[in-house]
């Protein structure tokens, strides 16, 4: 039997869907990790490599044609690339450049106060980070001309970032000089006689996880200040013993001190920066005993809140959503890398149901 003119028909429409589908997978192939740019008006204009943020070892990239910028406006510009991969065939890919009057300065991530002892070198760049909205180098300059780190102190540092458009943001920090560092050997040694007091040895962790909050929250008499030295929890933690002062890092650092000597798995938390005036700082705790299947992730907070008079250790995400609620953002913080708490309510709060 002969195919019919319909069945013929079919097949080319066939045909055809593929063809398109084929094409479809190569259009998107063949940018070969090519983005488009953002630039700034009166900057340097790109090479043809800044529009690969990741060229595979022996590709190569150059412009299509010789004058690449020739006619470029304000606003959206296609630009022609030749692509020229280490094996197979050259490819012409076409990227988009915006160009727009960029007068936003960039922003400078990452600074914090740093930790120094008399006579050590001092990493001033270390975690620093720049974003800009448009492309190109940013500039990062670091002042720490203010700095002697042969005498104890605290010292100011200030930081600089300079975008292409030549737009600059400031930030301010500072270095802590110390004499005496605060070891793991030090601190133990004035947490070890309190970890037998309380009978926290042989405890479960729910136990001894309630019973260090009700130290560090109450018994240790911890006088609230607005202020602590953030740049080495060990540190703070022991002058927090010490001093019978501090903020909410001071509690989150004694009371990590605990965790540490236990051996109770722990996780800091910071409060998300920009949505409050001010940071916060508490623990994530696994409580789950030896020979459970998984973990049993709770948030601890030991800092004095004030007017809230229901306890803050061992709390569920919902538990702190619901806080997060009453009181804007208090608990606001980048859940990305942490691990979601259990469900069991195991510190009932009224205010928080």
């Amino acid at each position: 039997m002969k195919p019919t003119m319909r069945f013929w028909c079919a097949i080319t429409v066939l045909l055809a869907i593929l063809l398109s589908l084929v094409s479809c997978g190569d259009v998107k192939e063949e940018r070969f990790g090519a983005v488009d740019l953002t630039w700034a008006i009166g900057a340097v204009l790109p090479e043809a490599e800044d529009y690969f943020p990741s060229l595979p070892e022996g590709d190569s990239v150059s412009f299509a044609e010789e004058i690449p910028y020739a006619g470029v406006q304000s606003g959206e510009n296609e630009i022609l690339l030749l692509y020229k991969p280490s094996r197979g065939r050259r490819r012409e890919i076409t990227v988009k450049l915006t160009l727009i009057r960029d007068v936003q300065p960039p922003v400078i991530h990452g600074v914090r106060d740093i930790a120094a002892y008399v006579g050590e070198g001092v990493a001033y760049r270390t975690g620093i980070t720049l974003t800009d909205n448009c492309g190109g180098t940013v500039t990062l300059n670091v002042d720490s001309s203010a700095v002697d780190t042969s005498r104890e102190g605290v010292y100011p540092v200030f930081y600089e970032a300079i975008d292409l458009a030549g737009n600059r943001a400031y930030v301010e920090s500072y270095v802590h000089v110390y004499l005496e560092r605060i070891t793991a050997e030090l601190l133990y040694s004035k947490i070890d006689p309190i970890i037998a007091e309380l009978g926290l040895i042989g405890l479960s962790k729910v136990e001894q996880a309630r019973r260090i909050y009700q130290f560090v929250h109450t018994d240790a008499h911890i006088t609230y200040v607005d202020t602590s030295d953030k740049t080495d929890w060990m540190r703070e933690a022991y002058f927090c013993l010490l001093n019978r002062r501090g903020d909410c890092f001071s509690y989150f650092a004694l009371s990590k001190a605990f965790f540490e000597r236990l051996g109770i798995e722990n996780l800091d938390v910071q409060r998300t920066k920009g949505f409050t005036e001010d940071t916060h700082f508490w623990s994530m705790i696994n409580v789950a005993e030896a020979g459970e299947r998984g973990a049993r992730w709770y948030h601890y907070d030991a800092t004095r809140l004030r007017d809230v008079s229901y306890s803050g250790c061992l709390l569920t995400d919902s538990q702190v959503d619901a806080f997060s609620r009453l009181r804007q953002n208090f608990y606001l913080y980048d859940r990305t890398g942490y691990p979601a708490t259990a469900t069991e309510i195991l510190t009932p709060r009224p205010d928080l149901e």
